[in-house]
């Protein structure tokens, strides 16, 4: 037999922080993986947000990554691509179940036993997977994403000097 569960208003205060958090690494992953293709494609940031706006961010994972290949300008920076790429992939999948899925507590509860309804799925859609998620849990994944903006900066900075150098040449 299902829980019913009592999915309230508000949620303890210390859940908040880590979810934006969450989101927001992920917007500003979003971000770095259109300077990665703007520095491939070696557009300008201008041009760059035309060309990107409005793109979703598995469109920007499969451009970047299709990108590397070619137009990156070495073996060791496309495998860098990938891998970020990559990772950003289950990141944005799992921002997407935090920003657009909800907690509750089981009927009577009193608030406590707070589980997170996750709808990956389709047919979670109807019966959601209730998982334990602690404010600690979202925490550990925006530090996850923190190191992976970290990896994209630095390959943003070393695509930037590469384009210098060329310029330069």
């Amino acid at each position: 037999m299902a829980i019913e569960y009592t999915i309230p208003v508000d949620l303890p205060v210390a859940y908040y922080r880590p979810i934006g958090e969450v989101v927001n690494r992920c917007a500003l992953m979003e971000l770095y993986l259109r300077h990665i293709i703007w520095r491939c494609l070696e557009i300008d940031n201008k041009r760059g947000r035309i060309l990107t706006v409005g793109m979703d961010a598995n469109v920007l994972i499969g451009i970047a990554k299709n990108l590397a290949n070619k137009w990156s300008g070495d073996a060791a920076t496309a495998q860098e691509i990938h891998s970020i790429a990559n990772d950003a992939r289950d990141y944005f999948k799992q921002r997407n179940a935090i920003a657009h899925g909800f907690w509750g507590f089981p009927k009577g509860n009193k608030r406590r036993g707070f589980k997170f309804h996750e709808m990956f799925e389709a047919h979670q859609r109807e019966l959601p997977n209730a998982v334990k998620k602690m404010p600690k849990d979202l925490q550990a994944l925006a530090t996850k994403i923190r190191k992976l903006n970290l990896r994209a900066d630095a390959l943003v900075e070393i695509l930037d000097e590469k384009a210098r150098r060329k310029g330069s040449a």
